[in-house]
């Protein structure tokens, strides 16, 4: 099960990390590693329903997949505005940006509905 807690919480648990456990951390590493916790694992992660479905899903969410910058998955929401619905999956092999290795990495996160 993964924990979802809001930024607040995501800082006393970083911050019991260092404190009670003595994790190595540097003070000045905190607030990167406490933002990326909550962006990632707080309570509004985009990518929470896996698979993503590749036809309603936000950019946000796909830049959140592996292999996927901001810059493809801004693509991919426009090849979806340009051309239609994705039948499947393997339809992203049409969207700049992701090749066959890039597609392999995604496929077990999204799916194509429509």
């Amino acid at each position: 099960m993964i924990q979802k807690k809001s930024t607040g919480n995501w800082s006393a648990t970083v911050q019991k990390m260092v404190s009670a456990y003595q994790a190595p951390v540097d003070k000045d590493d905190i607030p990167p590693i406490i933002a990326y916790l909550s962006a990632n694992f707080g309570s509004d992660n985009p990518i929470d329903q896996l698979p993503i479905d590749l036809n309603t899903c936000k950019a946000e969410a796909l830049s959140r997949l592996p292999g996927i910058s901001r810059d493809v998955a801004k693509a991919v929401i426009e090849a979806r505005v340009a051309n239609g619905h994705f039948k499947s999956v393997d339809d992203l092999l049409r969207v700049g940006g992701i090749d066959h290795a890039g597609l392999e990495k995604i496929k077990p996160y999204v799916k194509a509905v429509g």
